[in-house]
């Protein structure tokens, strides 16, 4: 082994090891340096990883807390469907008995109404109530009727009024209440006999057994037909000839759909033959008969109205 004696060599050697340690230090020191660094980063990261995990937990919290509310409100929003449920059962129910209201409030078909009015003097005052119950029909008619004509005949001891069967519509259409009203208006009562015969003719003769057509006649008067022999009281002859009537507008009523309704405005006495009369007119029942003026608006109303 050589022994180094020459202190200058040593030294060299000292030296050269000396940078090679500090070198050495230095290097470490970088990888230290470096080491360190990417500690800090990572220890830099924890606290925004460690927010970051609270945030997604307080949004897994969040989201249980709504699945829960979710949960909460399927149940009364359940509930409110099985109540709306229930309800609706209820307004079915309902329903069905308004639209069976309404299938009796629909109008039925096509009518054809023909009006027998007395213009005898005794008549004045009741013309007036003829009219008021004819504007309250009009209001009435689309319900009562598809389509309804109105006809009149006025009467003394023959006919010497006569307004054909006419279609009326609402005043937005056209004028046929208006002229309708006019007319009755314009007939003028005065003193003759009542002869019923030839005005019920004529009236049954406007009313043709029509398919599909409702037909109704009403008669308007104070006395039946006692007046033929100019005496008061029925004679045979007068008997007969309403018995007659009475049995041409029964067999006319029995017929197809028709009816008949009659106003008695004469003295309103049950034992009067007269009263009896209009009575007997009355058809299919006694129930569209009236004995006053102010029912007529009702009779004529119910001999409209469909069964």
């Amino acid at each position: 082994m050589k022994v180094i004696t020459d202190k200058s060599v040593f030294w060299t050697i000292m030296l050269d090891v000396s940078f090679q340690l500090i070198a050495v230090l230095l290097l470490l020191a970088s990888n230290y340096k470096q080491s360190w660094n990417e500690a800090s980063k990572v220890a830099d990261l924890v606290p925004e990883l460690r927010n970051k995990n609270r945030g997604l937990q307080g949004q897994l919290d969040d989201a249980d807390q709504q699945l829960a509310n979710y949960a909460s409100e399927g149940k009364r929003q359940q509930g409110i469907v099985n109540s709306l449920r229930k309800d609706l059962g209820v307004l079915g129910e309902q329903l069905g008995e308004q639209r069976e209201e309404l299938d009796r409030l629909r109008p039925a078909g096509p009518v054809d109404l023909v009006i027998l009015v007395d213009c005898t003097g005794s008549l004045k005052p009741h013309h007036e109530q003829l009219k008021q119950a004819m504007m309250s029909l009009f209001k009435w008619t689309p319900r009562l009727s598809s389509q309804c004509r109105i006809g009149v005949l006025g009467f003394r001891d023959a006919v010497v009024y006569r307004y054909p069967l006419t279609t009326i519509r609402p005043p937005s259409k056209d004028d046929s209440q208006a002229k309708l009203i006019k007319f009755l208006t314009q007939m003028k009562t005065e003193g003759a006999p009542a002869n019923h015969a030839p005005a019920f003719r004529e009236a049954l003769e406007m009313l043709p057994d029509i398919q599909g057509r409702r037909q109704v006649l009403v008669c308007l008067g104070d006395i039946g037909p006692s007046e033929l022999d100019g005496r008061i009281g029925y004679s045979s002859t007068e008997v007969q000839a309403a018995m007659s009537i009475t049995q041409r507008v029964k067999s006319w009523a029995a017929k197809g759909n028709r009816s008949v309704g009659s106003i008695f405005v004469g003295v309103n006495d049950t034992d009067s033959a007269d009263r009896q009369w209009f009575q007997s007119l009355a058809q299919p029942t006694v129930a569209n008969f009236g004995s006053d003026s102010v029912d007529m608006f009702n009779v004529i109303f119910r001999s409209i109205e469909k069964e």
